[in-house]
């Protein structure tokens, strides 16, 4: 079984993860459906569902349980409701500014010496290439 510390940073990332895609759906303006913005909101958003997923899978397979989702910070987003991405530049930032945090928290939590070789492999290689695209996605809206 995986030590506690592994486990409980696992568990943060979750917590981030979760928050992420909760803001990402809350922000998706309902009309402008085709818009492109629109679709790259969706697909980060998918995107945060898909790696929650991976990371409810390691911490299962490392004999843990779900923990309460943590108290994560992710900045407070108001809804897009009709209005374009383009035309919303300071819910942008925030929004990178939350892909941000959760990259900064992975690679610390890559350095604390506290994850296994899987975990760690799932950080390096599907998490933070996934988040640094995700902000490059946002950098056009700026």
């Amino acid at each position: 079984m995986a030590n506690d510390n592994e486990i409980s940073i696992l568990n943060r990332i979750l917590s981030y993860e979760k928050k992420a895609a909760a803001t990402f759906n809350k922000v998706i303006p309902t009309e402008n459906s085709h818009d492109r913005a629109v679709w790259d909101l969706v697909g980060i958003r998918n995107d945060h569902n898909q790696a929650a997923g991976k990371l409810d899978h390691a911490i299962r397979d490392l004999g843990g349980n779900l923990g309460p989702n943590s108290n994560v910070q992710w900045p407070d987003v108001p809804s897009l409701k009709n209005q374009k991405l383009d035309d919303n530049r300071e819910t942008v930032r925030s929004l990178m500014q939350g892909e941000q945090s959760m990259i900064e928290e992975c690679q610390k939590a890559v350095r604390s010496g506290n994850l296994g070789p899987l975990s760690k492999t799932l950080i390096n290689s599907e998490i933070l290439p996934v988040l640094k695209n995700h902000v490059d996605i946002l950098s056009q809206y700026v």
